[in-house]
């Protein structure tokens, strides 16, 4: 995907070593606290790149990183992170030009050449 004036850059775990943000498969209702606990790491992972905003083309990604990232303010941390789909991330970027460096969220696939961009 390019998107004018946008820098995409991926996390430390990425193809086939991609990461679930921690909510699918039902986790998130499951085992809520692990859930929350990987999704706070994928953060972290987001964050170390620089990156104002994640995008992913998953729904449950963007709830379940809004979660963990309300907690980790709740919990003292200031960090700044937006959280949007791929659909509305082109759409803001067609509102605002100053958006430059996201950090993608890959979905997991199953590791094959199919799955590799």
């Amino acid at each position: 995907m390019a998107l004018p004036g946008v820098t995409l850059v991926e996390m430390q775990r990425i193809r086939e070593f991609s990461w679930c943000c921690g909510a699918g498969g039902g986790c998130a209702e499951g085992s809520g606290e692990f859930s929350l606990s990987v999704a706070t790491e994928r953060l972290e992972e987001a964050l170390a790149t620089g990156a104002d905003t994640l995008a992913t083309s998953c729904p449950w990604c963007v709830t379940n990183f809004t979660t963990a990232l309300e907690q980790m303010r709740a919990n003292g941390e200031d960090r700044v992170l937006e959280i949007v789909g791929i659909s509305e991330l082109a759409a803001l970027q067609l509102a605002d030009a100053d958006r430059s460096v996201v950090a993608v969220a890959p979905s997991t696939g199953s590791g094959t050449e199919e799955d590799r961009p």
